[in-house]
């Protein structure tokens, strides 16, 4: 690893953190503008649970109106994005506000991007074009995976090309994120176990790159003991708000970690998952993390085996703690009732080729930031695992 106490850097968001937190967005907002876009998803839970009131009505008591756009799903396509920044630009919006998951906060981000620039959101997901200006967005999240909220990133699917990409630019860091617990007490056990599987993922990988530096291996390890002690317990008890708390906590440390590191192979595996067999991140995630671990393990024997001492797990030497650190990835998963496998996305093996190809055209950044570098035929035999 290269010198960690060498870094840059600036977290332009503030983050506003605790119960009934969503009560202070209008105050939060209003010096970005008195019109804004909220974006939620499709599924109608924002409406049904009564947050996107709560958020409407702080924005109403400082004199904010809104335009509400409820169409957003699970691996959004940039044609949403086309979508919700034409209606940036037809209402005359001064911000955007994402309410929900990643996949609404990820959409705020480039739709903020597109409204201004008028740049078609296919070519930022490819990389042909890089963002150059964003109107101010507003991150509110009601899962505790992505820590999109604290970031650079946004994720979007090119229908086309079938190409799931991260898109990273300074300009979509959210001016403000809302963080407020009492919103994820609603979210189902199994995207709750999904959110989490996707912040450990963060906080690992983010902690194996050579890019990592002290700061953002403090932000990585403070996700990974959090979630290994309050994941399970999310499960007995999704209502207590208390669990929620620290998984929030955990997903925006883990957030930050790839914000300042990165993501490595096990993310350019699972997006072309996502984006052919509309699995959900977390899950894909939960297919694939011990696969890539074990590969991976090798090259990050130390640090696999310095977590496992965090985590009061024992073993004889260093390689025997690095073994008993995934193991305890696995107990974790399981715990969480989530010992997925890609076969459950409906994969079979006579995808695996083409899964390889996809990841390969479209996410060799990821893969080629692994710590251990992958062939070809070895991303097939870590999918082949997975399946």
């Amino acid at each position: 690893m290269n010198n960690t106490f060498s870094f840059t850097y600036r977290l332009p968001t503030e983050i506003i953190f605790g119960r009934n937190a969503i009560e202070k967005t209008g105050k939060s907002s209003q010096e970005l503008g008195k019109k804004a876009l909220v974006i939620i998803t499709k599924g109608g839970s924002m409406r049904r649970y009564g947050y996107l009131d709560k958020l409407l009505k702080s924005l109403e008591k400082y004199n904010i109106s809104s335009v509400v756009y409820d169409k957003v799903s699970t691996n959004p396509t940039v044609e949403i994005v086309r979508e919700t920044s034409k209606l940036v630009q037809e209402q005359n919006c001064d911000f955007v506000i994402g309410l929900g998951g990643g996949s609404a906060i990820d959409v705020a981000k480039v739709t903020a991007a597109c409204a201004v620039t008028n740049v078609d959101p296919k070519d930022y997901t490819l990389g042909i074009e890089k963002i150059e200006g964003a109107l101010p967005i507003v991150a509110i999240p009601t899962t505790h995976g992505t820590g999109t909220e604290v970031n650079k990133y946004a994720v979007l699917t090119d229908t086309d090309t079938k190409a799931k990409r991260g898109i990273a630019s300074t300009k979509i860091y959210p001016k403000v994120a809302i963080i407020d617990p009492l919103l994820s007490i609603t979210l189902p056990k199994r995207l709750s176990a999904a959110t989490v599987v996707d912040a450990l993922s963060h906080a690992i990988e983010a902690y194996v790159k050579k890019e990592a530096t002290k700061i953002s291996m403090i932000y990585s390890e403070e996700a990974i003991k959090t979630i290994f002690n309050y994941g399970p317990q999310v499960i007995k008890d999704p209502t207590d708000v208390r669990i929620r708390e620290h998984l929030l906590w955990a997903s925006m440390c883990a957030g930050i970690s790839i914000d300042i590191a990165g993501t490595t192979l096990c993310h350019g595996l699972e997006h072309p998952v996502s984006a052919l067999f509309n699995a959900h991140h977390g899950e894909g995630l939960a297919a694939l993390l011990v696969p890539w671990a074990r590969f991976t393990r090798p090259a990050v024997e130390k640090h696999f085996g310095k977590l496992a001492l965090m985590l009061g797990l024992h073993g004889n030497d260093i390689e025997e703690l690095s073994y008993a650190f995934i193991e305890e990835i696995s107990v974790l998963i399981d715990r969480l009732k989530l010992n997925l496998k890609l076969r459950d996305f409906g994969v079979k093996e006579k995808h695996i080729d083409l899964l390889v190809e996809n990841a390969l055209s479209f996410m060799k950044y990821n893969i080629d930031s692994n710590p251990r570098p992958a062939s070809r035929a070895e991303i097939r035999n870590i999918l082949l695992e997975a399946l």
